[in-house]
């Protein structure tokens, strides 16, 4: 049995990081209760963005002591600093030490592809896939 709990459209907040920061954020309570009531599953797959949905996989995983996986399609700090969304090489830190913390706790990171393979430097190639978008192809 699958089940997917897409996260909740939590309204809207303005623009901006912080507003978008809240919002994700919202998304942890709503997805962990959401979970709570599906039932114990065996594994759970966190697709990201937003990668506030990692926290909810690692609460749940830990709950449950079943494996998690967090699936990501970009690097969000990559994101926001290339898009200049945020500057503030402080915050920029943080969002990067939150990613590392999520990669360190979940059982498996699957990334969309090579450019992402940055996230092998902070957790064993042997707990890091890479699934290619339909796009991309592969590699060759």
């Amino acid at each position: 049995m699958v089940v997917s709990i897409p996260p909740k459209p939590l309204g809207r907040l303005g623009g901006g990081f912080v507003a978008r920061f809240i919002r994700e954020a919202g998304y942890v309570p709503f997805m962990v209760r959401r979970a709570l009531v599906a039932g114990r599953c065996d594994v759970i797959i966190a697709y990201s963005p937003p990668l506030s949905l990692g926290v909810a996989a690692v609460l749940l995983g830990w709950l449950w002591r079943s494996p998690t996986v967090l699936w990501f399609q970009d690097s969000w700090s990559n994101i926001l600093e290339a898009t200049g969304a945020v500057r503030s090489p402080l915050l920029l830190a943080g969002v990067r030490l939150f990613e590392r913390v999520l990669y360190r706790l979940v059982s498996r990171v699957a990334v969309a592809g090579v450019d992402l393979e940055h996230v092998f430097r902070f957790v064993g190639p042997e707990r890091v896939m890479v699934i290619y978008n339909w796009a991309a192809g592969g590699p060759g």
